[in-house]
């Protein structure tokens, strides 16, 4: 069960799910350079007349998330289900990334057999804060928390944009399936 699993544990669950490829939507929604937006994707925003200087703004946060997104999940299919949060390789998916896209519209629940990698406790800005700056008057050199500035900014990434919850499960898959 995946809600009484420790670390090291295997598991098999299933729930609704949401699945964020952040490497492929970065490709879609960032220029060639990385600066502001594909011109393509606005060409066609323009000519559908969907177009506005506040549509173009959100869609260069979008496309700076997503490219942040990549860099914390390494190219990595981001899948968030109920309790577990899942990076699972996108060259073990039996699908291109365009493919892949159309079943981040379904409504079956998936199913995931792996591996508790590790268990998020009680989840707050505060405490990721303290995990990469640490406490106390010598935390500036003290850099006995250095390895954790990485995970902590991940774990900040994903919580504050609801991909992650408190008691949520980091599961490395073996399976995923319909």
């Amino acid at each position: 069960d995946l809600s009484s699993s420790d670390e090291g544990d295997f598991v098999l669950t299933t729930s609704q799910f949401s699945l964020i490829d952040f490497k492929f939507s970065s490709e879609v929604l960032s220029s060639e350079h990385g600066k502001g937006i594909n011109s393509n994707l606005r060409n066609m925003m323009q000519a559908t007349g969907g177009w506005s200087k506040e549509l173009e703004s959100n869609f260069k946060l979008m496309a700076h998330f997503m490219s942040f997104g990549n860099l914390m999940t390494q190219g990595n299919i981001l899948i968030h289900m109920d309790g577990a949060t899942i990076l699972a390789n996108s060259a073990h998916f039996r699908m291109n990334n365009g493919e892949l896209q159309s079943i981040a519209y379904s409504s079956r629940p998936i199913s995931v057999l792996g591996i508790v990698e590790a268990r998020t406790e009680d989840v707050s800005i505060e405490s990721i804060s303290s995990n990469i700056l640490g406490t106390g008057n010598n935390a500036a050199q003290d850099l006995s928390n250095f390895g954790n500035i990485v995970p902590a900014l991940s774990e900040m990434t994903f919580f504050s944009s609801g991909l992650l919850k408190s008691g949520d499960r980091f599961v490395k898959p073996i399976a995923l399936y319909f």
